[in-house]
């Protein structure tokens, strides 16, 4: 058979023609969509729709003073005045360094724990004797610190903190530099907070009660500005900065003499902080905050789906999260707008809810939520969710609601415990009930938004002391809405207020528990 080999030689490519083709406009297509990509994410101008740094700084206003200095960036200041004397102090040895405070004012505020700590950390490595140097030096260095804050710039920039009231005088329009300002580095601050927690107990010890005054007002401020200031996005610090220094008071009022006037005058900075912004006014300007940030760098068409940098954090310093843009541009930023504002107005309803109601919601938006598993107060930033995922859960405004209230109990908490220690001081026992401290020594008594019962906080004068040498009982029946006769977890003292700490109360007035021997 004769076989025409020219005309199937030419005939095969054509077959082929068609896929190769196709291969080609494919490959043109994903170039130039990665080349629009790019165009999008770093070369148009953002079309600014609403002016909301002009729309936060006058929130702000509206319900916090107006002096002329930014309270914020004084704050900012103190804590890394703060870290650069910290950074100061290294241990060659074991290479632990002192940046942040933990290690350094644990030894003062908790010697003997961790001076067992040090040894079961560094067991391995030093020699007790050498474990025992390195908790002295540690210890030296704190002391050091706490007595240069009024020489580093700390309690200056904190004085300004307070003569300003907090107030965010100046908010640059969609400005990168604002934010810069009003993001906070937590890990200083922490250790400022730290700072204050130690000054407290070295002023305590030395009866330098004019200064304890100072510390316990300072640590009170950086709490409730990170707490209120817009653009404070982590709740959790400035509770833990109030919870830890009202934790000491109530040991130091149990187990020292407080002079008179000293507890008129913790009482008169407590009052203080009892008429802060609410928790809607907090909301809305961080709301305001966000939408600026969105629009600044997505402008109108709202590029927002993306990948949060891992190491920008929540500051701003190294990079900020929204100049890592991964995924694709879409132009969401209406719906994601209108989102932002439906989840505010949820969030004031969460606020007006009884407590049984507020966690009986809850628990319906877990389940509206796929079991999305998200127990913080605040949207937490990894490689996993995206930012508008995170804001949007559902789980969200629930958990900040929770950890306002927790912030409302603490100091409606002190001011009772103050007025109790303050009657007594005065009158030499300790009132029946706390009707008899209004109004002499309170307005009147706050409300325990746990107790779906009557209310109240329940207070009971013990006539002989209890095996742990109370001799009264102050406290809020807690996260379980159970009155369990005043029994306190033995570990940080807030656990009632969460929900894995059933069967326990929220006691303000309490020593010590006596450690568990084991047997």
């Amino acid at each position: 058979m004769h076989v025409n080999l020219r005309r199937h030689s030419l005939a095969r490519p054509a077959r082929f023609r068609p896929v190769l083709t196709l291969v080609l406009v494919t490959l043109t297509l994903i170039v130039g969509w990665v080349g629009l990509e790019f165009w999008i994410a770093y070369s148009l101008t953002p079309t600014v729709q609403h002016n909301y740094g002009k729309l936060l700084r006058e929130e702000a206003e509206s319900w916090q003073g107006t002096g002329d200095d930014n309270g914020w960036h004084y704050l900012v200041e103190a804590a890394r005045a703060f870290e650069e004397y910290g950074k100061r102090f290294s241990d060659e040895a074991t290479g632990t360094t002192w940046s942040n405070g933990s290690w350094a004012y644990a030894t003062i505020t908790k010697p003997k724990e961790t001076r067992v700590l040090i040894h079961d950390t560094f067991g391995s490595e030093l020699s007790p004797e050498n474990a025992d140097r390195l908790f002295e030096t540690l210890r030296e260095w704190a002391i050091d610190s706490v007595e240069s804050f009024a020489t580093n710039g700390v309690d200056e920039n904190l004085e300004r903190l307070l003569a300003s009231d907090y107030a965010l005088s100046e908010i640059a329009d969609s400005s990168l530099e604002s934010q810069r300002v009003v993001r906070i580095q937590h890990t200083p601050m922490r250790g400022l907070v730290a700072g204050m927690q130690a000054r407290l107990v070295l002023s305590a010890q030395r009866g330098d009660w004019a200064d304890y005054c100072k510390a316990f007002e300072y640590g009170l401020a950086i709490g409730w500005a990170v707490r209120y200031q817009p653009g404070g996005l982590n709740r959790l610090v400035g509770d833990a900065a109030h919870a830890e220094l009202i934790e000491l008071l109530s040991g130091h009022l149990d187990t020292m003499k407080i002079p008179l006037t000293t507890m008129e005058s913790l009482r008169a900075i407590v009052a203080r902080y009892t008429d802060r912004p609410t928790s809607e006014q907090m909301y809305r300007s961080n709301e305001l905050l966000l939408l600026n940030d969105m629009q600044y760098y997505f402008g109108q068409g709202g590029r927002l789906i993306m990948t949060e940098c891992k190491a920008s954090g929540s500051n701003g310093e190294k990079s900020h999260w929204f100049t890592n843009v991964h995924g694709l541009w879409k132009p969401r930023w209406d719906s994601f707008e209108r989102a932002i504002k439906e989840a505010t107005v949820e969030y004031n309803q969460i606020t007006r809810m009884s407590f049984r109601e507020h966690e009986d919601a809850y628990r319906q938006a877990r389940e509206r939520s796929a079991g999305v598993f998200f127990d913080m107060s605040q949207p937490q930033f990894d490689d996993l969710r995206s930012f508008e995922e995170k804001w949007l859960d559902e789980s969200i405004a629930y958990q900040l609601a929770r950890q306002d209230l927790k912030a409302d109990v603490l100091i409606d908490g002190v001011r009772l415990l103050l007025a109790v220690e303050l009657l007594s001081a005065t009158e030499g026992n300790y009132p029946q009930a706390l009707g008899e401290l209004v109004p002499t020594y309170i307005d009147s008594i706050p409300i325990d938004p746990y107790d779906q019962i009557n209310n109240q906080w329940r207070y009971q004068r013990l006539e002989q002391p209890d095996e742990t040498g109370r001799q009264f009982v102050l406290y809020c029946v807690g996260f379980d809405m159970t009155d369990n006769g005043g029994a306190r977890p033995r570990g940080y003292f807030t656990q009632a207020l969460d929900s894995y700490s059933d069967g326990m109360d929220f006691v303000i007035s309490h020593p010590p528990l006596p450690e568990v021997v084991d047997e």
